[in-house]
């Protein structure tokens, strides 16, 4: 899928986080948003991924020459943020059930989920007795693994050790021309794939 933004800008009361954004990813290909620590960089995100809507300009999705419909959106995006929750008192195996009842995952065995997320030891607790680090992984897993053509990741390996990390670049990279991609992140590891880099820095006023 193909997102384009045409002017966007974002302000909270009186404060622009960014203004003047015009920018074009193209289909299955990559983006990165870079900038210091509360630079708008998440927010420049969770606008394009129509989670938050821009003071001003438009975001539009496309499928080939059609464009998608808001209400068609959600069956459409994977995204990740530090700050997403996920329901604590389910298990692996029910947050998987859950899951699919609205994306569908390309596995679907919690067994194999976990093992993919190297989660094993995991599998069979309630989420909120997970490490941080391995909600982190659960979350990126879900994302990664989803049957959708937008994928979004803030700061991906947030809570991630280096094991975690190396985990995430092999398989986000495993989704390189498959999948449409943009990444918030101001560490060079989490988005060296990227064919495009936006500087949020370009657009503070």
């Amino acid at each position: 899928m193909k997102i384009t933004a045409s002017n966007i800008g974002k302000r909270y009361n009186r404060d622009w986080i960014f203004k003047n954004v015009s920018v074009s990813v193209e289909n299955c290909s990559t983006l990165a948003i870079t900038g210091a620590n509360g630079s708008g960089k998440s927010t420049l995100l969770q606008v394009l991924s129509s989670l938050t809507v821009p003071t001003v300009g438009t975001v539009s999705f496309f499928s080939g020459t059609d464009k998608i419909e808001d209400s068609d959106l959600y069956k459409r995006i994977s995204y990740v943020s530090p700050y997403q929750e996920i329901i604590e008192e389910m298990t692996l195996a029910e947050m998987l059930q859950f899951h699919q009842s609205f994306k569908q995952l390309s596995i679907k065995d919690s067994a194999a989920f976990a093992a993919y997320c190297g989660i094993s030891k995991g599998q069979n607790k309630e989420i909120r007795n997970f490490s941080s680090g391995m909600k982190q992984r659960v979350k990126l897993g879900l994302a990664l693994l989803s049957d959708t053509p937008l994928l979004f990741l803030d700061e991906p390996t947030s809570n991630l050790d280096e094991q975690g990390s190396k985990w995430y670049v092999n398989e986000v990279t495993k989704l390189l021309g498959k999948k449409t991609i943009i990444i918030a992140s101001n560490i060079p590891e989490e988005y060296a794939f990227a064919q495009k880099v936006l500087k949020i820095s370009d657009y503070i006023l």
